[in-house]
């Protein structure tokens, strides 16, 4: 029998004890070597708490693995202007800095988030030597830098630009606009994340249906904070930046004592309303251009930033809107952030501009990063591209390809709108189904139990036809769910003769060899101990901008398990927390498979 709490209690110690050994002697433990100070420590510690089994002390062993053994890897490469005369400010100014943004954010990563602290160093000296590459907020001359941060996909950019913000706001930068995708599911994800790693508190509302009530809870880093003011937002999650909304509050740059954060869409329309409240701000102080200081982010810069307009047109409204905000600007730095940066550096860099005000929009640069593009690092227990899709690929056995023509009977790659889905699934898209309900109870043996879990499902770009396929899944799911209620209990031969589901998860755990996965539980003991409490709680949901349906990580502190059902928004960085399963099916010129990680 398993002790979770002692589990959870010793894990704790551990941790705190070799951290702090790892710190003093700056340095990242091998494997060995924590196996090492782990039983050295461990008879000591068995005295207090009670003495450990092997699964128990195989489990902490993983879980300190996965905390404290992380190295990072790849190369950190720096391409910068040269003939620049910019002056690297921030490292060499750093001491005397209150960190207290910064301080806060470690402080989350490292006891809430749990980070390797390999992990957290590299992400403290990448955010530094990012920092020296921006201007210099508290000199008084004009500058515009304009750079690009590059990170493998799904690698930690948010991160990066997220400590980006926090030692922008210690280093005194006044205004920070974080610029998401052309979706408001992005924005609203990308405002969520900043509000509890960067401002430390959210606004709800405070009776039901009250338009004027708030309660401000106080989350993530506003846990470590003291009694100073927190950053303030001008957006939130239910509002992108609203001129009136702002204004009725009595927002302002030129008065607000803390730092201002505005978590905006690329559209049109935003922009406009930013740019015309921007322009009233410069225009009640008289200045030429506006004093404060401003770091732009641009999540997704490849996209809808780019201006595709020909030689001699207007650039394109979004574009068009970004450099207008720029240059509304005395004192601003411009940072793109991309895994596929090919359209930002193919931007023309020779347009004719300097930092007077008096030139018009289409005579000023472009968003060329003409000062730097700075490539992150990644982890040592990272997987990308090529390791999975080169077919020399460490990783590339993961890439099942789908049955083509089971699929085209299914949903064909080209299809339109009122589209009708037959009512049987493919037999690549039931075992896709089978192995994420696998990977849960494997999770769960684990001792990952409150760890969210999701699966990605993008057949079709449309909205009715997602919905279609979703009820063809929700039925597949409910009997799935009645069986192992059923049936888990009774004996393996005597359960699987009485429900095909039941079998067919037998099945795929034998093809895909998951009784050796850690920590190498037999069939028999999944099925009745583990299947029925890990599918039970997996919900299915429609993830585009016609849905009701919530994905909403947040709301779960016990571990969302949910099979996301949707199309543009997963290609265009929103993120699925514990993403164990992609199926997906588009028509292109790559390969069409169906994959899924490691358990």
């Amino acid at each position: 029998m398993i002790d979770e709490k002692k589990i959870e209690n010793v894990q704790s110690f551990l941790y705190s004890f070799i951290m702090q050994k790892s710190e003093s002697a700056n340095k990242v433990f091998t494997r060995d070597e924590l196996k090492a100070e782990v039983n050295e420590i461990l008879p000591i510690l068995e005295m207090k708490m009670g003495k450990l089994n092997e699964e128990e002390y195989q489990r902490v062993i993983v879980a300190l693995e996965g905390r404290i053994t992380v190295k990072m890897v790849g190369i950190e490469t720096v391409l910068e202007d040269k003939k620049s005369e910019h002056k690297k400010w921030f490292i060499s100014r750093r001491a005397n800095l209150e960190m207290k943004h910064w301080g806060r954010y470690y402080d989350y990563l490292k006891y809430i988030k749990k980070w390797p602290i390999a992990s957290i160093s590299s992400l403290d000296t990448s955010s530094d030597r990012i920092m020296d590459l921006i201007g210099d907020p508290t000199i008084q001359e004009p500058f515009l830098r304009k750079g690009l941060i590059v990170g493998d996909i799904q690698s930690g950019k948010t991160a990066s630009y997220t400590a980006l913000v926090n030692k922008a706001a210690d280093a005194g930068y006044n205004i920070i606009i974080i610029l998401t995708g052309m979706m408001e599911d992005l924005r609203q994800q990308t405002q969520k994340r900043l509000e509890e790693e960067f401002i430390g508190s959210r606004k709800t509302i405070a009776a039901e249906g009250s338009n004027n009530r708030f309660e401000t809870d106080v989350i993530g880093v506003g846990r470590y904070r003291g009694p100073e003011l927190p950053p303030d937002s001008y957006t939130s999650i239910l509002h992108d930046f609203d001129i009136t909304k702002v204004t009725h509050e009595g927002g302002g740059i030129y008065t607000s004592k803390v730092p201002i954060l505005m978590v905006i869409k690329k559209n049109s329309n935003v922009l406009k309303n930013l740019i015309e409240w921007l322009e009233s701000q410069k225009k009640k102080f008289g200045h030429m251009q506006i004093k404060p200081s401003l770091l732009m982010i641009d999540d997704e810069a490849d996209n809808a930033s780019i201006d595709t307009s020909k030689d001699g047109e207007n650039p394109k409204a979004i574009n068009r809107g970004i450099r207008t905000i720029l240059n509304l600007f005395e004192r601003c730095s411009y940072v793109g952030v991309t895994a596929t940066p090919f359209a930002n550096i193919f931007v023309r860099p020779d347009i004719d501009d300097d930092l007077s005000y008096k030139k018009t929009v289409q005579e000023r640069k472009d968003l060329f990063p003409s000062d730097f593009i700075y490539c992150l690092p990644t982890p040592d227990t990272y997987i990308g591209v090529n390791s999975i899709f080169s077919e020399d690929g460490k990783y590339h056995n993961i890439l099942k390809t789908i049955n083509v023509d089971e699929m085209e009977a299914f949903v064909p790659a080209k299809h339109k709108k009122g589209y009708k889905v037959p009512s049987e699934m493919p037999h690549d898209l039931i075992k896709a189904l089978n192995y994420f309900v696998l990977a849960n109870a494997i999770r769960d043996v684990r001792g990952d139990e409150k760890k969210h879990r999701s699966m990605l499902i993008h057949i079709s770009r449309l909205t009715d036809v997602q919905a279609s396929i979703k009820k063809v899944i929700e039925p597949w799911l409910m009997e799935l769910k009645r069986d192992l209620r059923c049936y888990a209990s009774l004996p393996v031969d005597e359960a699987e003769k009485e429900s095909s589901k039941i079998f067919s998860l037998h099945q795929v755990f034998d093809e895909e060899n998951l009784a050796a996965c850690p920590p190498k539980v037999t069939w028999e003991k999944l099925l009745k101990n583990y299947l029925m409490r890990a599918a039970e709680p997996i919900t299915l949901i429609l993830q585009n901008s016609e849905s009701e349906d919530s994905l909403d990580y947040d709301a779960h502190e016990d571990g969302l398990r949910v099979i996301a059902l949707g199309g543009n928004s997963f290609s265009r960085g929103l993120t699925l927390e514990g993403l164990c399963v992609s199926y997906f099916y588009r028509h292109s010129k790559m390969y069409d498979t169906w994959c899924y990680v490691k358990i």
